[in-house]
């Protein structure tokens, strides 16, 4: 059975912005903390289709994944894939949806996190990996968010 998980980020920037800096990888690594490198693979921008490996350092070690736009509508969603098993991890399937709405003046960014097809020990203890995921993702948008408030 899938894990899911949902982080909210309010931001006090319109949601054009947001949307640009959430797309932009070649901007990533002003932002993204432990980012080693971003390797474009199929397309140059995030659009449906595109697909790029992404190198972070956790834990003291570099981890790749390999993420796939499975849809982009302008300034309000994106939906991304990763497939475990063509990255560090060797396993499962993440699913990740941005959505962005107006709120308060600024953009609410509410991100929904699926991982489904963990096996064996990563199945038995998926509720904390899910807990680390959700953590992280909430990291990285709080840091997109004073990023982007910082360069207003």
């Amino acid at each position: 059975m899938p894990i899911q998980f949902t982080v909210t980020e309010q931001f006090s920037v319109v949601k054009e912005k947001v949307f640009d800096g959430l797309t932009d990888l070649d901007g990533a690594r002003d932002w993204m903390k432990g980012l080693v490198r971003i390797e474009k693979i199929k397309g140059e921008k995030v659009e449906t289709g595109a697909v790029w490996r992404e190198t972070r350092k956790m834990f003291g070690k570099e981890a790749t994944e390999e993420f796939e736009v499975t849809s982009v509508i302008q300034n309000k969603e994106i939906r991304l894939r990763v497939d475990g098993t063509k990255g560090s991890s060797k396993k499962g399937e993440y699913l990740f949806q941005y959505l962005l709405t107006e709120k308060n003046g600024g953009t609410a960014v509410t991100l929904n996190g699926e991982i489904a097809g963990l096996k064996g020990f990563s199945a038995l203890f998926g509720k904390l990996f899910a807990g680390m995921f959700k953590k992280a993702c909430r990291k990285d948008l709080r840091t997109l968010k004073q990023y982007l408030e910082s360069n207003k």
